[in-house]
């Protein structure tokens, strides 16, 4: 990236109050949802890697700062379709404005917004934008732990036969199944999303994969990619990655993994397991690794709100470049909304 891109990302942070009054002067109604739209929108500074329309001679494209905006406002509002969100965007003036259009007859119609997509989700478009964010928010940071954790992605697609899958994996849409803390087995057709997320709830690295693949296989690489973006002290885990390969990369890298023991099909060493946290709670001596693994519950946080405020379950295209695409805008639209949340020390009492 560029020094503009730097120079722009996070611009929102320690000014946002300031601002507000001029915004409110320009778009009204401004509702809650629509004012952290506006923060999330200026602290991600999308026009640093999109390119603007042309202004020269000869039919201009699409503006696509325009659209990338819409659809960064398409996760925030949960706006489940393309097709819903441009209504949206023909009956709601503020909406259209924050976006970048002044009248409904000059949006793109719906195949339009559907042929940007794809260009954003072949350039990858929101992992860029949510790495340079991570990078130049926290990059400088010393971070204390990271929480690994990943969480099921419904799809309206069809499995594909083994041939296609063996051509893809471990990206294709098939079936996952996974165990509840109920002891309950539950299935969906789709994707895994795997999330690095920090301590204030901000995702630092995100991979999709394909329903099926276990969390486990996925640990090195995403750590490896949230390595190149920021720095950190603890690896916690689930039991899911108790794996003797993901501790030793996590002590080579110079971390330590705080994992919970999978005892697998060992009743002796269960046993062993329940009667040492018995003694220890007869004699009140808390597990350290026990204190420090209850921070893994931000990244169950993490994967909650991604889905119940930023558009995760709302997952409409096929095709794991586009549903990467999607829900990565969600991502970094959440990192966005967490890190203003973090660094600003008098949050908007609409954002509290």
């Amino acid at each position: 990236m560029g020094d503009d891109t730097v120079r722009y990302v996070g611009s929102w942070i320690g000014r946002q109050r300031r601002l507000f009054p001029h915004v409110a002067e320009e778009i009204d109604p401004l509702t809650a949802k629509l004012e952290q739209l506006i923060v999330i929108l200026d602290t991600l500074g999308l026009e640093a890697y999109v390119a603007a329309p042309h202004r020269g001679p000869g039919r201009p494209p699409e503006d696509r700062p325009a659209i990338a905006r819409a659809f960064v406002g398409k996760a925030v509002l949960n706006i489940p379709t393309t097709v819903a969100l441009i209504e949206r965007l023909q009956t709601d003036r503020s909406f259209r404005r924050i976006c970048g259009w002044e009248r409904r007859d000059q949006l793109p119609s719906e195949a339009k917004f559907s042929r940007v997509f794809r260009e954003f989700a072949d350039q990858a478009l929101p992992e860029r934008v949510h790495e340079q964010l991570i990078r130049h928010g926290l990059g400088e940071h010393l971070l204390g732990h990271l929480a690994r954790d990943a969480t099921e992605i419904d799809a309206r697609e069809k499995p594909q036969s083994i041939a296609e899958m063996r051509a893809e994996l471990p990206t294709a849409c098939d079936i996952g199944l996974k165990r509840n803390a109920k002891g309950f087995t539950s299935s969906w057709i789709g994707y895994k999303l795997h999330l690095d997320v920090c301590e204030a709830g901000i995702p630092i690295a995100g991979i999709l994969t394909s329903a099926s693949t276990h969390d486990c296989q996925v640990a090195i690489p995403l750590a490896r990619t949230s390595g190149q973006r920021v720095t950190w002290c603890y690896d916690i885990m689930d039991a899911a990655y108790d794996a003797q390969a993901i501790v030793e990369d996590s002590l080579v890298q110079g971390r330590i993994p705080v994992i919970d023991i999978n005892p697998r099909a060992d009743k002796d060493r269960k046993a062993e397991i329940v009667a040492e946290r018995a003694r220890r709670a007869l004699v009140n001596i808390p597990d350290r690794d026990d204190e420090l693994y209850k921070i893994r519950t931000v990244a169950e946080r993490a994967n909650a709100r991604l889905k119940d405020e930023f558009g995760a379950k709302n997952l409409r295209v096929r095709g794991h470049a586009k549903a990467f695409c999607h829900l990565m805008f969600g991502v970094a639209a959440l990192a966005a909304d967490a890190l203003v949340r973090l660094f600003n020390s008098r949050p908007c009492p609409l954002l509290a």
